[in-house]
């Protein structure tokens, strides 16, 4: 009878223990670092061009096969604003708006882009609560040849808090053609800290 008890006690202590083990050894519950959370990162779908998953204004916004390394077949640009012309600023020509994760979380945004003869064009990410704006981190596009540019920024967020991916092609000089500036390879990645 002791001899039952005893092994009946060690099983009921390794089935504890074992579940105690599991649940230490738990994944996080958010995605995995590397899982980027944008549609459409590189503006094309089986090898076509493609706004999917974005918000554009499709008259400001071009296609070109002018790409990154690595950057597929299509990359997107945008005139620069030129201040003597008759078309009107957007100052988000090109967005994309993701809810955010439950949690604390430290997101990394990165993109490749290329400047030519154009000035102040760059990639925002604007976090909002309930609508409400309560941050802007912004990166600057200033090279003339691809170049990869990066926003890390960490965020406590709710059910009601999202990030909004913004573009702009800058301006061009007047009296000067019009520049442009490329986008491409964007990412939006999120890691629980």
């Amino acid at each position: 009878m002791i001899q039952i008890f005893k092994k009946n006690y060690f099983a009921l202590f390794l089935i504890l223990f074992l579940s105690l083990a599991a649940v230490q050894c738990s994944s996080p519950t958010g995605p995995s670092p590397n899982t980027n959370l944008l549609k459409d990162p590189s503006f094309e779908n089986n090898g076509n061009a493609s706004l999917t998953g974005w918000n554009a204004y499709t008259s400001f916004i071009n296609f070109s096969n002018d790409v990154p390394p690595e950057g597929g077949k299509w990359s997107i640009f945008m005139y620069g604003y030129n201040p003597l012309s008759a078309q009107p600023i957007l100052l988000d020509p090109i967005n994309q708006k993701i809810t955010t994760l439950k949690g604390s979380y430290v997101y990394s945004f990165s993109f490749w882009s290329k400047a030519d003869s154009t000035t102040d064009a760059y990639g925002k990410v604007f976090a909002f609560r309930n609508d409400s704006l309560i941050s802007i981190k912004s990166v600057a596009v200033t090279d003339s040849n691809w170049a990869q540019y990066f926003i890390i920024d960490s965020l406590s967020s709710t059910d009601a808090d999202s990030l909004k991916i913004i573009f702009f092609g800058g301006a061009s000089y007047p009296f000067k053609p019009a520049g442009k500036t490329y986008f491409d390879l964007c990412s939006l990645t999120a890691k629980e800290f």
